[in-house]
């Protein structure tokens, strides 16, 4: 009974209740303790009451938080095997002036081993009860995996209800969309019901064609876009000599074919699979995760892809997301014809634009199971290896390796962009992990700068919401989460939690989530504005004889007013900027979206060209301490960012913020901070006297003010125009009309 808790004892459930009475407190460190114990983050747990009850004094004796701290900590120590120091904490509590209190530790120090147990003799061990695993202080070792069963971190929904439910949707969007193909067809032929059946053998037939054809067209589209390899196992077993075992050991466990590997020739640390069966998947890695990560960590790494495709979201995935790769591959083509060329000819690239929309519009549903299979990947790869820390290391070296790669590049890689969704981390928040790995190996191991930049995703409100824009759960979730399965495997977590859980004791809920709905409104205040102003016209409409109209034209007008509040209260004034670096930015908890900071950085500037994200080119700021995005608005607005874009192939347009490049600048704005991080740019000051500047805020405010017109223009004039019909369009464009 060693490893049971007060709850599972054998007193009376009275004598229970009792006892656990006792651990109620309102100490923000007492109740830090006692939830990372009952979360099963037991070294954590320790780490924080042995900070709090280290100062000891007669005069504490009777404090009743610290007699709980105490209760708390030799449960904990129990549980990581510290059985001595347990003891000595009982016999402490024993000698208590509280009867319960001291009732309470000689009756759990009958349930710990006697120290004779403890100290037996070495021709002994073998008769006397197994004492718990020792604790691995050396994170590059592992516990053994053979019988060990985690349970899920409660950040993750079941997986079973997410497969269906994706399967669902999509079966049923094939059906919708086939139906009212059919019915196009057949509008007047054919009865609904003859239309459902024809509709059902459809999608049927499709949802077949997708089963056999799309790995195959997967393949194709991988070795056009990325060059892949593909390579016997032997060739990954030469990095990773761990992973022959591991691939042999899920096969004979789950009767699962060997996956078929390849190697794509890129720089950039990525890694994914897919294959609409298990039993015929892919593992494709990138030469970046082999020359970053060591060989436990590619372990890692394939044993979670393993678990993807053993738990059936990786072929879920890959079924779903295959139209988006198509739409994908379509816009790389695109691109790829206007690189390279006179200026006319690069205007081709700017026309992949629609198809790189449509990508991330049938991408974004599938966000939601690929966060779930990312928790339950990461959880089998710690039940298979039994060294989460492995997993852990790789994934924020995945992150730094993306920030560097993204440094060297002109143009954004196709790979990293084109496999977030299948891939292990979303690019997307690697900026943050990244730099604050990047202060860890230039400070020698200490992992503070990691816990600061945790904080954000792990207490942040806006978190939640922003997880939503991310096709991987934050990375201080995940990491929180394998830190808790590193404990429960009694092994030391590689990032410890307890810099973590002194930041949330510090915390300011008040400040945090006190303004935070009144926030997420200014957020999306055109959305308020669009629907307010709809009820305010649909309420008018029925009120007064006007035409439906008034409904459309009050919501453009609402939308634009609240396109315009929301532009004169989320840019504060920038004579209030003061200096910072991004790391101190990024470990914020406090930053969000919409209450940004006028900040004053200085770094190098230079700039990325991406036709596909946004019509110009995308500025980035590296100082000391890391990377930053930064948003820049022409002064003709998204117009003077195309011109700007083009400039670079030839055509002649304002030189604007181009001059600044490559040069060391002081840059000032306002941070946001979302999943990405970014920087609204404001002013931009050279050493030489030059001096640019960004008109967000200004072109913010056009908008609003055109929506506003153009609403009050439908309410007025729309309809006294004639009814629009093909006949009105020809005579408009003097067409002869056709009968």
């Amino acid at each position: 009974m060693r490893g049971s808790t007060l709850a599972g004892s054998v007193y009376s459930p009275d004598r229970v209740q009792r006892l656990e009475a006792l651990m109620v407190s309102n100490s923000a460190a007492v109740r830090a303790g006692k939830d990372a114990l009952i979360q099963g983050r037991y070294q954590e747990s320790v780490q924080i009451l042995e900070a709090y009850c280290h100062p000891s004094s007669s005069e504490q004796v009777g404090d009743p938080e610290r007699t709980e701290a105490l209760m708390i900590l030799i449960r904990a120590y129990q549980q990581i095997g510290n059985i001595e120091a347990a003891r000595g904490l009982c016999e402490q509590l024993g000698q208590h002036p509280d009867s319960k209190v001291a009732d309470w530790g000689k009756k759990f120090l009958l349930r710990l081993p006697p120290p004779s147990v403890l100290a037996v003799a070495p021709e002994t061990v073998a008769s006397a009860p197994p004492p718990p695993p020792p604790k691995v202080s050396n994170a590059s070792q592992r516990a053994s995996p053979s019988g060990v069963k985690l349970a899920i971190t409660p950040l993750a929904l079941p997986l079973p209800w997410v497969l269906k439910l994706t399967v669902g949707i999509s079966v049923g969007v094939i059906f919708v969309l086939g139906l009212l193909w059919i019915n196009g067809l057949f509008r007047y032929n054919l009865p609904w019901v003859a239309k459902g059946f024809i509709t059902l053998s459809l999608t049927a037939n499709v949802a077949a064609a997708a089963y056999f054809l799309t790995p195959l067209i997967l393949d194709y589209l991988q070795n056009w876009l990325f060059k892949v390899r593909w390579v016997s196992l032997t060739e990954i077993e030469q990095r990773s000599p761990k992973v022959g075992q591991l691939v042999s050991q899920v096969g004979q466990q789950q009767h699962l074919k060997l996956p078929r590997f390849g190697i794509i020739p890129d720089a950039n640390p990525v890694i994914f699979a897919y294959g609409s069966h298990r039993d015929h998947s892919r593992i494709v890695l990138s030469q970046g995760i082999l020359n970053r990560l060591e060989a436990d960590e590619i372990a890692s790494l394939i044993a979670h892809q393993l678990g993807r495709i053993v738990n059936g979201d990786c072929s879920a995935l890959t079924l779903a997301a295959f139209p988006a790769q198509l739409f994908y591959a379509i816009y790389a083509l695109v691109v790829r014809w206007g690189q390279g060329r006179n200026g006319r000819q690069d205007l081709i690239g700017h026309l992949a634009l629609p198809a790189y929309v449509v990508y991330v519009a049938l991408t974004y549903p599938l966000f939601f199971l690929s966060r779930t299979g990312a928790y339950y990947g990461d959880r089998f790869a710690a039940e298979l290896t039994g060294n989460p820390n492995a997993l852990a290391r790789a994934l924020v070296k995945i992150a730094h390796g993306l920030l560097q790669e993204g440094k060297k590049r002109q143009l954004p890689s196709y790979l990293v962009d084109g496999s977030r969704l299948m891939g292990i981390y979303d690019p997307k928040t690697a900026i943050a992990t990244g730099l604050a790995y990047q202060s860890i190996k230039s400070e020698q191991g200490s992992h503070q700068p990691l816990s600061a930049v945790f904080g954000w995703d792990l207490f942040n409100p806006w978190a939640r919401w922003m997880e939503a824009n991310s096709s991987h759960p934050l990375p201080g979730k995940r990491i929180r989460a394998l830190a808790t399965y590193a404990e429960r495997l009694r092994l030391t977590p590689e990032f410890g939690m307890a810099e973590v859980s002194h930041i949330s004791q510090q915390l300011d809920s008040k400040h945090l989530k006190g303004k935070f709905y009144w926030d997420l409104a200014i957020y999306g205040a055109e959305v308020v504005g669009l629907v307010a102003g709809w009820m305010v016209g649909l309420i008018l409409f029925f009120v007064i004889d006007r035409p439906p109209t008034l409904i459309y034209g009050s919501a453009m007008i609402g939308f634009g007013l609240g396109m315009g509040v929301k532009a004169i209260l989320i840019f504060p004034r920038r004579q209030q900027a003061t200096p910072a670096d991004m790391l101190t930015l990024m470990s914020d908890v406090y930053a969000s979206p919409v209450r940004s900071q006028p900040v004053l950085l200085e770094g190098e500037l230079f700039g990325q060209r991406q036709a596909m994200y946004q019509l110009g080119s995308e500025l980035r700021l590296q100082d000391a301490t890391g990377m930053i995005p930064v948003r820049f608005t022409s002064r003709f607005g998204p117009l003077g960012n195309l011109l700007s874009g083009l400039q670079q192939a030839g055509y002649a347009a304002p030189k604007g913020i181009r001059t600044f490049l490559g040069s060391r600048v002081q840059v000032q704005g306002w941070l946001r901070r979302g999943i990405t991080p970014w920087l609204d740019l404001s002013q931009i000051n050279h050493p030489s006297g030059k001096k640019g500047a960004s008109h967000h805020q200004v072109w913010l405010c056009i908008f609003a003010l055109g929506m506003v017109v153009s609403g009050a223009l439908v309410i007025l004039y729309w309809h006294r125009l004639p009814p629009l019909s093909w006949y009105t369009v020809q005579k408009l464009l003097r067409l002869k009309p056709s009968y």
